[in-house]
């Protein structure tokens, strides 16, 4: 019977792992509001108003807006605020941040071309590691969780006119999850873990695209910007490894139990628009939205190699389609000092019966940028209101094994940035004591 139960357990292992899998990886799960220090202190309003290299991930349209041989780099910092009370026998517990910056570096050029602009990026949207008491009561018995995702993108931007740019780019993407869990298996109700698993999950790389453009209706003062990433399908390979202590493998017959899956995911298209009104020098204001339609993807198709766990099965979804609504701007005091502001909200792809890091958020951001001698250096700061949710139990099946989880999740963070552009020209010209811009 222990032993059943210990696969019993292995197996909702296995299905909160798969659960959380791709939201890990999109707007809705581990969540990043934008890309890049200026964009996100804009609120993420930068489809049409881009102006830096981290148009890599927003619109590919304004590399366009680069002139001569820029080298950016950008790094970002989430401090996680989450907070979980399982009730009604269990304390509450916090989680902890280590120190994992999320990078970006780009290179562009116009090569002297008046219309043309070309680059190469290296950025990660998603980065973050989420970590908890070793022996607490967290949702979904997370130790640690680990998400990183790799774009590698080489992108061109035209600007024949005034009133237009367009730009594409070609990727591939790499991407990482490792999560490591904790559970009471042959205790009732006892707060001390006795079984610990991990769950590793990668793909190899992966090739996609993106295309934006901007036109302006009024040159200088109304811009409207779009940009598309079509859908891709992916195969996620994955590996659970469930660990037990020496007397209970002992008592069980082995205390190390794995099993590899494969597992094809359709992650759906990503829409973005935005117009961007102008106020001569002075600065900009944009609203914004982002529309990702998740209800594409209807279900897990899991296949299990060893089914030593769980036997292959198809894992319906129903998540929800998400939209982003954004506005902010920047006001120019100078060609020197810029501030930026913004806020967006943004709704989660989750259905009601899976709760747990992924609600509704409001982000409220701001940031400055200061340009001299050919340098621009921003600073970008936010905080992420996230909605408190009551979490279910598991399906009743497994109540007899499991702690059924059942609790209040609170949770919020802020996000910290900073990003440098070498404009090479510009330093040039500011070094033989002329104006760089």
């Amino acid at each position: 019977m222990r032993r059943r139960a210990f696969l019993h357990a292995a197996g909702v292992l296995l299905l909160s792992c798969v659960v959380l899998l791709p939201s890990g990886a999109s707007a809705s799960g581990f969540f990043h509001p934008e890309v890049g220090a200026r964009n996100f202190a804009r609120g993420g309003a930068a489809i049409a108003g881009g102006t830096d290299l981290a148009c890599f991930y927003v619109n590919m349209a304004n590399l366009a807006q680069l002139d001569g041989t820029n080298i950016y780099g950008n790094a970002a910092f989430d401090v996680f605020h989450t907070y979980y009370r399982r009730e009604p026998y269990l304390p509450a517990v916090r989680n902890s941040n280590p120190f994992d910056p999320i990078q970006f570096m780009g290179i562009s050029s116009d090569f002297g071309l008046d219309s043309w602009t070309f680059g190469f990026a290296v950025y990660g949207p998603y980065g973050v590691t989420n970590r908890w008491p070793e022996k607490g009561p967290q949702r979904y018995n997370i130790i640690e969780a680990n998400v990183l995702q790799i774009y590698y993108s080489l992108g061109v931007a035209w600007n024949p006119k005034d009133w237009i740019r367009v730009g594409v780019k070609g990727s591939v993407v790499n991407f990482k999850l490792l999560n490591f869990y904790g559970f009471t298996v042959l205790g009732d109700r006892n707060q001390s873990f006795d079984v610990t698993a991990k769950f590793l999950a990668y793909t190899e790389f992966v090739p996609s695209w993106g295309a934006g453009i901007v036109l302006a209706p009024i040159p200088n003062w109304v811009e409207v910007g779009f940009s598309y990433l079509p859908e891709f399908n992916v195969t996620v390979l994955g590996e659970v490894v469930g660990e037990m202590p020496q007397l209970y493998g002992v008592l069980l017959g082995g205390r190390i139990f794995s099993d590899d899956l494969t597992l094809p995911i359709h992650y759906p298209p990503i829409y973005r628009v935005g117009t961007r009104f102008i106020y001569k020098d002075k600065g900009d204001f944009e609203l914004a939205l982002m529309y990702i339609p998740w209800s594409y993807l209807q279900y897990y198709d899991i296949d299990l190699e060893g089914e030593e766990v769980m036997q292959d099965f198809k894992f319906p979804l129903n998540w929800k389609d998400t939209w982003n609504y954004r506005a902010g701007g920047t006001y120019k005091f100078n060609d020197h000092w810029w501030i930026h502001g913004g806020y967006q909200f943004e709704q989660t792809a989750n259905p009601e019966w899976i709760s747990g890091l992924e609600t509704d958020r409001h982000i409220v951001s701001t940031g400055l940028t200061v340009r001299y001698f050919g340098m621009d250096i921003d600073f970008g700061y936010g905080h992420v209101f996230q909605d408190d949710v009551d979490t279910p139990p598991p399906p009743p099946t497994f109540e007899s094994e499991l702690d059924d989880g059942r609790g209040r999740y609170k949770s919020s963070y802020d996000v910290f940035l900073g990003a440098i552009n070498f404009n090479i020209e510009r330093m040039y010209y500011a070094y033989h004591g002329r104006r760089p811009w």
